[in-house]
């Protein structure tokens, strides 16, 4: 088994899905990230977030991309409503909620609209 073999077993061990963060501990260098991108056997669904190329489409890319991004905001409001099929609104922003005094996350794409609960109100989620 070559080094790309190697690496594309460890990122399909990790889900298919990776970023680039993970990919680095789990010793795949940036420039192999780059390389699979580069012969299609990955696609960069973000910036530093990759998924194998050979995987079956997957629906709500961008709930995906946002638990990979900010993994302690909860989908909220609107955009949760959209995940379960009760609504047929189309927003063009994600609602996310976070813990008051969070940071809020930097996320390029999908574009976010980020809101600030007390602690205790997320708890119950």
């Amino acid at each position: 088994m070559n080094a790309i073999e190697r690496n594309k077993k460890a990122i399909i061990e990790a889900g298919g899905i990776i970023t680039s963060e993970n990919a680095i501990k789990l010793g795949i260098h940036i420039r192999t990230l780059a390389h699979l991108v580069k012969t299609g056997e990955l696609d960069k669904l973000s910036r530093g977030i990759y998924r194998l190329s050979e995987l079956p489409p997957l629906d709500n890319i961008d709930f995906i991309i946002i638990a990979l991004r900010a993994p302690k905001a909860v989908i909220s409001l609107e955009s949760a409503l959209s995940y379960y099929n009760l609504t047929t609104e189309i927003s063009h922003l994600i609602s996310i909620a976070l813990v008051k005094n969070s940071d809020t996350p930097r996320i390029g794409y999908p574009p976010i609209i980020t809101h600030f609960f007390e602690k205790k109100v997320l708890k119950q989620v």
